[in-house]
């Protein structure tokens, strides 16, 4: 989202573990929730972008937000020993213009995301904390975690159909999936390294456009 106005976006977001105090340890991890924002935006429009940064969906230059615009994303998780379950489904919607053309283009998504601590320590959303840390002089390396993910995005064919986007150069779908390690050196230190496969619907003259193939990997320092 681009904020190029001087209105502001209201946003808001509850989450509930209903569970926590339950004398059932297998529901403790299971969480729920509801987020969303509301506002107005007039002007530039983003662009989406694959896992590489790589331009997938972008409107023609002459369209333009013209006002209403608002987000909403159910979200849930559960986590039970090394074990962990994400889901999410995003919905949005921006009111556009192009020339004497308008309309509001809608666009979702959602993903399921799961994880596995194959050291054995507790799976959390906010973190892995080793059992031991990072100690190689006393053989000891920290905690693993095997994550996995498919996620998908889907485009509103009016985006095509009204002529706000061109379907020659704009993908109308990317699914992705990724497989992934994380290395936990200890709670505050974590190394990732991420495999990513992108497939799309359209975006090209002669049909789809090609899929993606992509190595990520990132060195984080948390506090």
């Amino acid at each position: 989202e681009l904020d190029t106005n001087n209105t502001k976006d209201f946003a808001g977001r509850v989450f509930l573990n209903p569970f926590q105090k339950s004398s059932i340890a297998s529901l403790k991890g299971l969480g729920i929730g509801l987020a969303g924002t509301s506002g107005s935006q007039q002007g530039p429009l983003p662009v989406l972008r694959t896992p590489a940064q790589a331009i997938f969906f972008n409107y023609y230059p002459s369209t333009l937000a013209n006002g209403n615009r608002y987000l909403i994303t159910p979200q849930a998780y559960y986590y039970v020993g090394p074990f962990g379950l994400l889901g999410e489904y995003v919905q949005t919607a921006q009111d556009v213009k192009n020339g004497n053309t308008f309309g509001e283009i809608s666009m979702s998504s959602w993903q399921v995301a799961a994880s596995y601590v194959i050291t054995g320590e507790k799976a959390s959303f906010k973190s892995v904390t080793p059992r031991k840390q990072f100690n190689p002089g006393v053989r000891s390396f920290g905690a693993v975690e095997l994550a996995g993910r498919y996620t998908q995005l889907n485009v509103d064919n009016d985006a095509f159909i009204l002529k706000f986007a061109n379907p020659n150069v704009s993908a109308s779908r990317a699914s992705t999936w990724t497989a992934g390690v994380n290395w936990y050196f200890n709670r505050n230190l974590r190394l990732q390294l991420n495999y990513e496969q992108s497939a799309f619907k359209g975006g090209n003259t002669t049909g789809d456009r090609q899929t993606e193939k992509v190595i990520l990997s990132r060195f984080q320092v948390a506090f």
